[in-house]
């Protein structure tokens, strides 16, 4: 059995031009990656996909079996990611100096993470909700991500959106669900994004999320319901997406029940992992009849 984190054929087409081939190919070896993968999913008796659209594309550019091929998302931990009364929430914003009116983006410094283009939205927030505010918990204490960040704080300053900003770091795995309950809004705009995890989880805690359209998270949300969406490469679009749990509560209510319901019933840990047992089970007694044959 294998999972694939993101596959190698996405990646290296998702990427597009933002950057020279001969340089893409230096950095990240797409073709013996590519080979590599495909000889590993060639050889496994199932392969478990995250989204659907992975499920496609190994079909299509990896040759993988439909019959030995299907998906199932990641999970979350349900006794971490859950909501709490409003009430014990406004207490969490205090200890985080988080305001009710922020937008959280958080995760790794990358450049597929698309901050830049978050940091791009930003002037359409603003204009629309001008008490808005960006929490922006990204990267960690590596001398490259330090200089991502003053990539993006420069970026910021440029586009007159600096003192909108609060820039945090490293968020600990004990403040975590606590932080992303704190937001009214997290964003994820990522350039591409195997799956989103970190959307999930802030669904799971009651908070609206506004992700990418660029990954195959959002095949599976109702859209208005469960969450937004949007392409990171329209500032505008994005921003506007961003902007709407803020200016309609009615809606930012509806999306924090509903997505919470969402995340906790398709991607608890427990029902994941029921159905992982499943295709064990299913693909141990499928081997066990053909060696019997034998």
């Amino acid at each position: 059995m294998h999972t694939p984190h993101s596959l190698g054929w996405w990646k290296q087409h998702s990427m597009g031009s933002d950057m020279d081939e001969k340089e893409m190919e230096k950095t990240y070896r797409f073709k013996e990656r590519i080979r590599k993968e495909y000889f590993v999913y060639q050889m496994c008796n199932f392969v478990i996909a995250t989204t659907l659209p992975q499920v496609d594309l190994l079909i299509a550019q990896y040759d993988v079996l439909s019959k030995n091929c299907s998906m199932i998302p990641p999970g979350i931990d349900e006794n971490r990611f859950f909501p709490v009364p409003s009430k014990e929430n406004d207490k969490i914003r205090l200890k985080y100096d988080i305001k009710p009116t922020d937008i959280l983006a958080l995760g790794r410094m990358a450049h597929n993470k698309g901050y830049d283009l978050l940091i791009h939205a930003l002037p359409t927030v603003f204009n629309l909700c001008p008490e808005a505010r960006l929490v922006a918990c990204i990267g960690g204490d590596s001398q490259q991500d330090k200089d991502g960040i003053e990539t993006l704080k420069k970026l910021a300053s440029e586009l007159g959106v600096m003192d909108k900003i609060k820039w945090k770091n490293y968020i600990a795995d004990e403040d975590l669900a606590n932080v992303y309950r704190s937001a009214n809004v997290f964003a994820m705009p990522s350039r591409y994004e195997p799956f989103g995890m970190v959307a999930i989880e802030a669904m799971a805690c009651g908070t609206p999320s506004v992700i990418t359209v660029h990954g195959g998270l959002c095949d599976l949300i109702d859209f208005g319901n469960q969450g937004l969406f949007a392409d990171p490469h329209r500032p505008t679009e994005f921003g506007a997406m961003m902007a709407m749990p803020l200016l309609y509560p009615k809606l930012r209510n509806e999306m924090s029940v509903e997505g919470a319901r969402f995340a906790r019933r398709n991607f608890g840990w427990t029902g994941i992992a029921k159905r992982m047992l499943a295709i064990f089970s299913s693909s141990i007694s499928q081997r066990t009849s053909e060696s019997n044959i034998y």
